[in-house]
């Protein structure tokens, strides 16, 4: 293997290029379109729920799920209806998502411990967006990383009181098990493969309990597909070596059907001819 501190180097350089040639508006929306859709992009409204019951767990006398109890029991009908209601009655169900955490903010008010998570690239805020939108973002301390500055400065004023910087998940500037959940959406599937070790290591390093990666490209194959793209990648990455990436000290659990919105897994081409398929791997140490 070539020095690996001049392939940081290069992937780094890389990276930053393929992201910063895109525009302010680019960006700004990049994920960001039908965010609430669990139709479509199941991964935002899963890492809710992950987050949801570790604050639950978090706060014992709180009962924070109360208004999730509610949300279950309109979301039940609705899926039960959807032939009536139709896909654009999603705005309706988003409506009441935002009412129910609008309920529990009021009810619970600052008295929730809070817990410390880190968005390893978090692009212009496209995640946090959604956690502001839903109102998980009053229950959580968070601070979102990107290699592109573009996207920090964009992140930056849309959300003037959050944590946003310039940060590289090959070199994480934080401490040992500083943050409760790390959250990565999206990005390894992107990197060189010789370096996606060092990555999972960063990764590991800084979690302290919960690493929650959503992928959109992972496979039950034995081998990488390795597919370089311009001056990054669009790899397939194998579950067995993701595996023995990670190892046998920590758990893994494998999320790739997400009901009860779907009962299927989302496989699919995008608008520029690559594949997809969604999966959410839930990391405890």
């Amino acid at each position: 293997m070539p020095n690996p501190q001049k392939l940081i180097k290069i992937d780094t350089e890389n990276l930053i290029f393929m992201w910063q040639r895109h525009s302010s508006g680019f960006l700004s929306q990049y994920l960001t379109r039908g965010f609430f859709n669990p139709l479509t992009n199941p991964q935002q409204i899963f890492t809710r729920f992950l987050i949801s019951n570790y604050i639950d767990q978090l706060n014992p006398k709180a009962s924070f799920l109360r208004e999730e109890k509610l949300l279950k029991k309109i979301t039940d009908f609705y899926l039960r209806n959807l032939n009536i209601f139709g896909e654009y009655s999603l705005v309706w169900w988003q409506g009441i998502l935002q009412l129910t955490n609008l309920l529990k903010s009021l009810r619970l008010n600052a008295t929730i411990k809070k817990p410390k998570i880190l968005d390893v690239g978090c692009g212009a805020g496209n995640y946090y967006q959604g956690f502001v939108q839903a109102g998980l973002a009053n229950f959580i301390n968070f601070t979102g990383i990107d290699i592109a500055e573009k996207n920090i400065k964009i992140a930056r004023a849309k959300f003037l009181d959050t944590s946003f910087q310039v940060g590289n998940i090959y070199n994480l500037d934080f401490a040992d098990s500083t943050f409760d959940i790390v959250l990565v959406t999206h990005v390894l599937e992107h990197l060189n493969p010789q370096l996606l070790q060092t990555a999972v290591n960063e990764l590991i390093r800084v979690t302290r309990d919960l690493l929650i990666i959503n992928f959109f490209f992972e496979k039950d194959v034995s081998e990488h597909n390795i597919q370089p793209v311009a001056k990054y990648h669009w790899n397939c990455l194998s579950r067995t070596k993701l595996k023995e990436m990670f190892g046998n000290t920590v758990s893994i659990s494998i999320k790739d059907v997400y009901e009860p919105f779907l009962d299927h897994k989302i496989s699919f081409t995008n608008s520029q001819g690559y594949h997809m398929e969604y999966s959410t791997w839930t990391i405890k140490k």
